[in-house]
């Protein structure tokens, strides 16, 4: 349950969970009023604390919005009865806010494809390649390190293989392609939502691939 307090026909605090110390120290320090205000909150409400002053429990209406694009304005307090009323208002973003909102989810979304694994075929067989961020990492400090007549054991999700440096280079180009193909994604994507004037405009450009049909 929220609540609110009410003082001289306005809300001063909430809508909230009842916060026996915050409800005291507001009242005292903001309007000098002492107010033995319990530790839970009564079962009858509202709670008288003077003939200018009480809390009561808040309904809040809520509408349903697509926080993509747009945001609740409010609360509008109705105080017509004992328990107070908070309405909110859907309004629109700015439209740059709704870019970055998009952008936000552009970038998640290659953030998963970076790091999916890379394919390439080494000695002929096709092997998973890590392209996290510090799978990569390790490959890249492998292949720096050797020298051109040195071989590795190195342990994919399909085999183990013994690479040679110029094997290990094949690893790494898959990686730096496959992520180097997912900044190159989101940068089309960036490019589509900078274009976009509406919210219909963003909802429109293909950020999130659907999830396939089950057979």
């Amino acid at each position: 349950m929220l609540y609110s307090i009410v003082y001289k026909g306005r809300v001063i605090v909430g809508p909230l969970a009842w916060a026996q110390k915050y409800f005291t120290d507001v009242l005292r320090i903001r309007h000098r009023i002492t107010a033995n205000i319990p530790g839970q909150a009564p079962e009858v409400m509202p709670y008288v604390i003077d003939q200018d002053t009480s809390i009561h429990d808040v309904v809040e209406n809520k509408p349903e919005f697509d926080a993509m694009t747009q945001y609740l304005y409010g609360p509008l307090w109705d105080l017509s009865a004992d328990v107070v009323v908070a309405n909110y208002e859907v309004k629109e973003q700015n439209i740059e806010d709704a870019r970055n909102n998009f952008r936000a989810v552009a970038a998640f979304e290659r953030y998963k494809k970076e790091i999916t694994g890379a394919k390439a075929t080494i000695q002929g067989q096709e092997v998973t390649v890590d392209t996290s961020r510090d799978g990569r990492n390790i490959f890249v400090q492998k292949y720096t390190l050797m020298a051109d007549g040195d071989t590795v054991n190195w342990k994919f999700p399909e085999t183990w293989l013994t690479l040679t440096k110029s094997d290990l280079g094949l690893a790494v180009q898959a990686g730096v392609d496959h992520v180097q193909g997912a900044f190159n994604w989101e940068k089309n994507i960036d490019d589509q939502i900078n274009a976009a004037q509406t919210a219909q405009e963003l909802h429109a450009i293909p950020i999130v691939e659907p999830e396939p049909t089950p057979e």
